[in-house]
């Protein structure tokens, strides 16, 4: 999504988004809900967010809203 920014963050096992309009920090998905397990590369479109864990081979799938 053009209006979002997704970083993962290993260190603490979540996933922040930021507006990439203007930097701003927007929520921390954390890994109790979405089950991230060491989140890496992103990928995202208008509609889904798709997160690669690299502690156990899988990619985590949500709503980019």
């Amino acid at each position: 999504d053009a209006g979002r920014l997704w970083v993962s963050r290993v260190r603490n096992n979540e996933v922040s988004e930021f507006s990439a309009l203007t930097g701003a920090f927007v929520r921390t998905l954390s890994a109790s809900f979405y089950e991230f397990d060491t989140p890496g590369a992103a990928a995202f479109n208008a509609s889904r967010v798709w997160i690669v864990n690299e502690g156990d081979d899988s990619v985590t799938e949500f709503p980019a809203i």
